[in-house]
């Protein structure tokens, strides 16, 4: 069927569900409120840029994908490249399947510890994944993630730092060297960059995106804020300072699985 202007207008919004932001049963309210939106959006920046470095990139595979948002903003920063999103809970991946219907980006339930995936990719994203696999199960898991890595493929991963108190639905946070010596069973560490800075600075730039009283709204305002904070407080010198930390690594060819 082929839709009218005003048609096509009206399935647009549907690119995001967005009657369920409004609340009113147990309270009135019109938006969802994240605090680690702004980690999340930087850190889907960090990951864009590194993979980008590669010109020869022609599959990527995002790891505990969830709903998806990630492997979108994979498929659309790298329109030539195969993307494919994996999640273990079938519930995130029909969300995803849903959100990203209008997108070639192909979306999987499994188990990367006990199930084969259909092929092999050149690169890897593990975002905020890792630390929620159990510790019992994580060298599995890492042997799951390099049999699906291509020769010399590529796992770029982030995860919170040992510096911040473990989440509820986290197992464990890390330290460089606790990660580094779990990866490197198995990968080549490329790169290490500890990033998220501790700081009183940005607890104020939180208030000032949002607090008890508003939320801001205001477009360059909040440009000009996420800006500052990715240029002043997001890289820092020192482990010490940091919250999180990514790593790029490589496959390594003589390791026996």
């Amino acid at each position: 069927m082929n839709l009218s202007q005003e048609q096509q207008v009206q399935d647009n919004f549907y690119k995001f569900p967005y009657h369920y932001a409004v609340q009113f049963k147990q309270y009135f309210s019109m938006v969802y409120l994240f605090d680690w939106g702004l980690n999340y959006a930087s850190a889907v920046e960090l990951l864009l840029q590194k993979i980008a470095k590669n010109n020869n990139v022609k599959s990527i595979i995002d790891i505990g994908c969830g709903e998806g948002r990630l492997s979108r903003e994979l498929c659309l920063k790298f329109p030539n490249v195969k993307v494919t999103g994996v999640d273990y809970s079938n519930r995130p991946i029909q969300l995803a399947k849903a959100l990203n219907y209008e997108l070639d980006i192909e979306f999987i339930t499994a188990n990367i510890i006990e199930d084969k995936l259909p092929q092999k990719y050149h690169v890897a994203t593990l975002m905020e994944v890792y630390e929620h696999i159990e510790p019992k199960n994580a060298e599995q898991f890492l042997k799951g993630v390099y049999n699906i890595l291509e020769n010399n493929g590529i796992l770029h991963l982030t995860v919170p730092h040992k510096n911040v108190p473990v989440a509820p639905h986290h197992f464990r946070h890390f330290s460089v060297k606790t990660l580094t010596d779990e990866l490197e069973k198995h990968f080549e560490i490329l790169e290490v960059i500890p990033f998220e800075k501790i700081s009183a600075k940005r607890k104020w730039l939180m208030r000032i995106f949002a607090n008890k009283v508003f939320i801001l709204n205001h477009k360059k305002c909040n440009n000009w804020l996420y800006n500052y904070y990715k240029k002043k407080l997001f890289y820092v010198k020192d482990e010490s300072q940091c919250q999180r930390i990514y790593v790029q690594c490589k496959k390594r060819l003589k390791t026996t699985i």
